[in-house]
């Protein structure tokens, strides 16, 4: 599977500080490259409060055969993370009043299938349009090219599994379309736009579009872990099926200067950083717990922000605060059953907020 399905229950939560995390703690920075660990594919692990570093470890190997050790400007594929610089790309657009929200699909995507046609900008945000998230047409041909427009073609058929805004349903096809939207409002193409306006304003040197082909500095292998512990270089994909879902490499340094860029009103205003943080409801009035590009959960009565990246070979996820800007996340360059490391980027939040 290239991206996994993700079910995520949010709840509220009163996190406690651990026993561990008192007033005597100080901000850490780990190197752990032994011989134990250098034979295992790397982890990076950041924890950001305001200006300061927490928690920076950095454990393993950005390429085994090679013996090069995992840092952080070590250059990962992040999979879904890719979703929020979509998000932001359309959200930009936005203040730019070049579209709106509530804008229909079919005013920007020529020849839109007939019941696509009410799908609204703002759906196809928040995962509430109705669309797939059957991914088999794309699990079937996953070393295939495809363009924008043949990737999202393979899904024009499949019936809306429920009326627009009336569920909630994650699927990597409302964002395969925002790209497409993206370049026809823009005029540039996704990539394009996504550069031009976000990554070079937030000074993202090694965020990019992650082709297999081209030479990326500092880019890690990508490993899997099977049932036995067993490591292997990671399958070969096409990159075409990420595009505007789970298509860019960054590392983790970067998405924290993202993150931190956002916080400050830097790339779209702080009213939209609100506006997009905010969770939608669905039509009949359900919470949903996922806002403009980001799932939303509630910890010591304030909204945080957070989101996960899967792919064959490379985990990732993160929590992020704006205000105060507080930053934890995790990345590997390495897969296994286990998934994304949620709970082990929890954990980096907690200590983070914790420690003096």
């Amino acid at each position: 599977m290239i991206f996994l399905i993700r079910i995520v229950v949010i709840v509220s939560l009163a996190l406690a500080c651990p026993l561990a995390a008192n007033a005597t703690d100080k901000a850490v920075t780990i190197q752990k490259n032994d011989a134990a660990n250098s034979a295992h594919p790397g982890e990076i692990i950041l924890g950001i409060r305001d200006e300061n570093v927490m928690i920076k470890e950095m454990v393993g190997s950005a390429n085994l055969e090679l013996s090069v050790d995992m840092t952080a400007d070590s250059v990962v594929r992040i999979a879904s993370l890719t979703k929020q610089f979509t998000a932001v790309a359309v959200l930009a657009l936005m203040e730019d009043r070049q579209l709106s929200l509530d804008d229909p699909v079919s005013l920007y995507i020529t020849n839109v299938p007939s019941h696509w046609g009410t799908i609204t900008i703002k759906q196809l945000l928040s995962h509430t349009s109705g669309l797939t998230a059957d991914m088999t047409p794309v699990f079937l041909r996953f070393k295939d090219e495809f363009s924008p427009e043949e990737l999202v073609g393979l899904f024009e058929t499949a019936p809306l599994t429920a009326a627009p805004g009336s569920k909630w349903q994650y699927s990597n096809l409302n964002y395969w379309i925002l790209g497409l939207i993206i370049g026809s409002v823009s005029g540039k193409p996704y990539v394009d736009y996504v550069n031009e306006r976000l990554l070079q304003p937030a000074g993202l040197i090694r965020t990019r579009y992650g082709d297999q082909r081209d030479v990326i500095l500092g880019r890690s292998t990508g490993y899997e872990i099977n049932a036995s512990g067993v490591i292997e270089n990671a399958r070969i994909f096409s990159t075409s099926i990420g595009y505007a879902a789970g298509g860019f490499v960054s590392s983790p340094k970067e998405i924290a200067r993202w993150y931190k860029s956002l916080s400050g009103g830097e790339i779209i205003s702080k009213e939209t950083i609100e506006l997009a943080l905010t969770p939608v409801d669905t039509s009949d009035g359900e919470a949903t717990n996922y806002g403009l590009g980001w799932y939303i959960t509630e910890i010591n009565g304030k909204l945080v922000a957070h989101h996960g990246g899967s792919t064959i070979g490379f985990t990732s996820y993160f929590y992020w605060t704006p205000t105060p800007f507080t930053f934890a996340g995790v990345f590997r360059n390495w897969s296994d059953e286990s998934g994304e490391p949620t709970k082990t980027a929890l954990d980096v939040y907690t200590r983070t907020i914790c420690m003096d």
